[in-house]
């Protein structure tokens, strides 16, 4: 397989998963470890030049790979950023449910009026 090839089908799968997360069909949270994954096997492909001969055979060495490198060693290094994540969901949700975030919205619009950098600065 070339080099072009290979570059092709990552472009190719890179824009069937956010196609699908665009339209919203697969979450984010499941989307991305999937597209992480699946760009290491068709990159690991070139790279540990899998052949399918039974003596000779690396591809259980691929799938040892890929599940060391993108889920191993990819979470732990992706944890801080995880937990901002959630956490910063968890209090997005609670100024939702107390009202805290309409009525922020609405002092500042009633504060603010038709200025922009007034009503950009309340709101921040």
């Amino acid at each position: 397989m070339t080099p072009l090839a290979i570059g092709i089908c990552l472009f190719v799968v890179f824009f069937v998963f956010a196609a699908l997360m665009y339209m919203k069909k697969l979450s984010a949270l499941i989307a991305l470890p999937l597209m992480a994954a699946a760009l290491f096997l068709i990159g690991g492909w070139f790279y540990y030049g899998v052949r399918f001969k039974f003596p000779d055979s690396n591809m259980f060495l691929l799938f040892q790979e890929t599940f060391r490198v993108v889920f191993e060693e990819g979470t732990v290094r992706l944890w801080n950023y995880m937990v901002t994540v959630l956490l910063g969901a968890i209090l997005a949700e609670l100024l939702k449910e107390s009202g805290v975030s309409r009525t922020i919205i609405r002092w500042a619009s009633e504060l603010g009026g038709d200025n922009k950098t007034i009503m950009c600065i309340l709101l921040t």
